[in-house]
């Protein structure tokens, strides 16, 4: 699997500073940029529904999805055990809007590298799983093995082979698992980084808006 690149905040800041030269700002964007993002998300949806003019439709694209994972992170805590990644899929629809729509905006740079991210954790967290089932269907066969060879030793007859190999396979997944954890683990702090900018750059956008 290709890693993914973490991109140089200096780019997506170049990028929300060339767009704040409207002098037309919108409900949407008032309550964008006063860090109210769920009402911020319902006005750009009624926007968009109605057909209301913007001067810049990447960018209102892009907030959309933005306020949406702005929104649900300052309103309801990641449990530990939910993947840091996970984008909501309204904020995954608006970027892959935005990215048919506007391919070559600047807007749309940056969510292709959300909408990676968000992939290749998707594809890390499926590997864990499938890994995860299938270490539990080695324990369950080690454990009849286990009960097997009990019952031969009794009959001094036990195939020592076939357990050796099952266990070998069974560290051999363990050992998997734990790799595709520890590269959850750091793409998680990617991701965290990747939010911390996005946060700094929201701040840095609402100074620029005249």
């Amino acid at each position: 699997m290709t890693p993914v690149r973490y991109v140089p905040v200096l780019v997506l800041q170049i990028a929300l500073a060339a767009s704040c030269g409207h002098t037309y700002r919108s409900a949407a964007d008032v309550y964008y940029e006063a860090g109210a993002f769920g009402r911020a998300t319902e006005e750009y949806r009624s926007e968009i529904k109605r057909g209301a003019d913007h001067p810049d439709e990447a960018q209102r694209l892009f907030r959309l999805g933005l306020a949406q994972t702005l929104s649900r992170a300052g309103s309801q805590p990641t449990p530990a055990s939910a993947p840091a990644s996970a984008l909501p899929p309204g904020t995954v629809q608006a970027f892959r809007q935005l990215l048919q729509q506007y391919p070559h905006s600047v807007y749309s740079r940056q969510a292709r590298v959300l909408l990676r991210l968000h992939q290749t954790q998707h594809e890390l967290e499926l590997r864990l799983s499938q890994q995860a089932r299938r270490m539990d269907r080695l324990n369950e066969q080690l454990g009849r093995s286990e009960a097997e060879r009990a019952r031969l030793r009794a009959a001094k007859s036990t195939d020592q082979s076939t357990l050796e190999g099952l266990r070998a396979d069974r560290e051999a997944l363990a050992a998997e698992v734990t790799r595709l954890q520890q590269r959850i683990s750091k793409q998680n702090d990617r991701i965290e980084r990747l939010k911390r900018s996005l946060a700094a750059l929201k701040k840095i956008d609402m100074r620029r808006t005249p």
